[in-house]
């Protein structure tokens, strides 16, 4: 008895240490491409008219023209984000809000500290210096 009693408890160790390296490794894993995790700018100036397609350029990019608002967006890779928020008396400030990614449906919400929806888009291209979003619920 004593010999599978060792067993069962070797065999107990393996799956809780199977368990930890799997989970570990998820987390470590990014969901996006390390492209998404910068500040954008939205470069409305390249927008396609008459579509919900957005294009956002990281804020080092280049110098944009002088704008009453652009939407500026920082990703982490936490799943924490900040965004600006327009304000009525052109005070505008950051709101820090969380992301999701839904890897099934490829959107990406961002909800502020309610848990209500501020944005939700597809991403339709993603490069170091290029994001092209499709607004499902334009803001």
């Amino acid at each position: 008895m004593f010999i599978p009693l060792l067993m069962i408890k070797n065999s107990i160790v393996f799956c809780l240490l199977l368990i930890a390296v799997n989970n570990s490794a998820q987390i470590s894993k990014s969901i996006m491409p390390d492209a998404f995790y910068n500040c954008w700018l939205a470069s409305y100036e390249e927008d396609e008219p008459n579509t919900n397609i957005k294009i956002y350029r990281p804020c080092d990019y280049k110098e944009f023209k002088p704008s009453m608002f652009r939407q500026s967006i920082t990703y982490e890779k936490n799943g924490v984000c900040k965004y600006l928020q327009l304000s009525p008396n052109d005070a505008h400030y950051f709101v820090e809000g969380k992301w999701i990614y839904n890897k099934k449906k490829k959107v990406v919400t961002i909800k502020d500290d309610k848990n209500k929806d501020v944005f939700k888009f597809k991403i339709k291209k993603l490069e170091k210096t290029l994001m092209k979003a499709e607004f499902i619920e334009p803001r």
